[in-house]
């Protein structure tokens, strides 16, 4: 969700990248929820964080609660953002 609404507001300026702890899938009615405020994900595809360990960011932004208490080691970034939320499929 985060990716979707992060590229509609970025347009062209960023290159957004969305992983999680661990690769799911995509939920249907998180994309049919999406689609309702606007926002297409049918393309995204769900990642894992190892994808990115070797790539530099200029910005993280963490969402996830489990982050810290499992220890995940995070890509290099200038900046790093933690702002968890319990997670919408819950």
């Amino acid at each position: 969700m985060a990716e979707g609404y992060l590229r509609v507001l970025t347009g062209d300026f960023a290159e957004i990248y969305s992983a999680g702890i661990e690769a799911q899938g995509i939920n249907s009615y998180t994309v049919e929820v999406m689609a309702e405020d606007g926002v297409d994900i049918s393309e995204q595809s769900s990642n894992c964080i190892d994808e990115y360990s070797t790539m530099y960011f200029d910005i993280i932004i963490s969402l996830c609660e489990n982050i810290l208490s499992r220890n995940i080691r995070l890509p290099n970034s200038r900046i790093q953002i933690y702002n968890p939320f319990q997670d919408p499929a819950d």
